[in-house]
């Protein structure tokens, strides 16, 4: 995998870890605003914590699930990537339906890994590749072309022939 889509995906991870925290830290100190302000009485004290306390809530709270999603896309990137450059899967719907994705979303995600130059073949090349033998999975009965570097079905997942010795 690329260095730097590797570098992005992990900075988008700490990015959604700090964002909890804050949200963790805002609640935590909306609370002891609350608290020094019902038994302390201290008004210059709890007004500062319960503003402070609701700012880094509301960051946490609305920023987090964002960078979570960011997060999950380069998962499903990376995921990408694995099921056509390990796999040597090319059909797109299959991918799509592996990925759980739209067609513009897979689109997108094709176009990006492509610009990133994250793809060791073209999707397109990949289908050109010479067929050497079909055979049939042997839990969902499909036939599959097989090249030699399927390792699973792209049906069902099962462990494709010769492949239980690796």
């Amino acid at each position: 995998m690329n260095e730097q889509f590797s570098k992005v995906k992990n900075k988008s991870f700490k990015t959604f870890i700090f964002l909890s925290c804050i949200l963790g830290l805002g609640i935590l100190l909306l609370l002891a605003g609350v608290l020094v302000l019902t038994l302390a009485k201290i008004m210059g004290l709890a007004i500062p914590l319960i503003i402070i306390g609701i700012a880094c809530a509301l960051v946490g709270m609305y920023g987090a699930p964002s960078a979570k999603l960011n997060y999950k896309t380069y998962i499903k990137y990376e995921e990408f990537v694995r099921l056509v450059n390990e796999d040597g899967i090319p059909d797109t719907a299959i991918l799509m339906d592996k990925l759980y994705m739209s067609e513009d979303a897979f689109n997108k995600m094709v176009n990006y890994c492509k610009n990133k130059n994250l793809l060791e073949k073209d999707i397109d090349e990949i289908k050109e590749e010479k067929v050497e033998d079909k055979i049939i999975c042997p839990k969902c009965g499909a036939e599959i072309d097989y090249t030699g570097k399927e390792k699973f079905c792209p049906i069902c997942g099962a462990l494709l022939k010769g492949e239980e010795n690796e």
